[in-house]
């Protein structure tokens, strides 16, 4: 793998991932096992949370299927954001960052809005001629 991570380091980091974000969000391997079960249409058990997160447990691995429902969960994207390669990356951070912008421009207009409305009346602009 070219300038990439090899599997066991992309299974590195998603443990760590799940193992910090399950401790963040105060959540236990049990409540994880519950929640995901019925999004994931199959038993899931507070042990096989456990051995995804094992530092010692290197032949288990959280399944693929789960990273969408663990990210929901947990409401954390990161795991999710590990899977992507670098160019997927580059346009996910383009469209947050996009967003972002959006979302401050809106809130300049808005702020613009307000300050035009409140204006004294007898000042308006003058009319550009053309």
């Amino acid at each position: 793998m070219q300038g990439g991570r090899g599997a066991g380091d992309l299974a590195d980091a998603l443990r760590r991932w799940l193992k910090a974000n399950k401790q963040k969000r105060g959540v236990s391997s049990d409540q994880l096992a519950k929640a995901l079960a019925p999004r994931l249409g199959r038993a899931v058990s507070a042990h096989m949370v456990e051995t995804w997160i094992g530092e010692t447990k290197r032949d288990w691995h959280i399944p693929a299927d789960a990273m969408p429902a663990l990210a929901e969960i947990l409401q954390d994207n990161g795991g999710l954001r590990q899977l992507l390669n670098e160019e997927q990356r580059r346009h996910l951070e383009l469209g947050e960052s996009a967003a972002r912008l959006f979302a401050l421009l809106e809130s300049a207009l808005a702020d613009a809005r307000k300050l035009a409305g409140n204006a004294p009346r007898g000042k308006r602009r003058a009319k550009r001629r053309k």
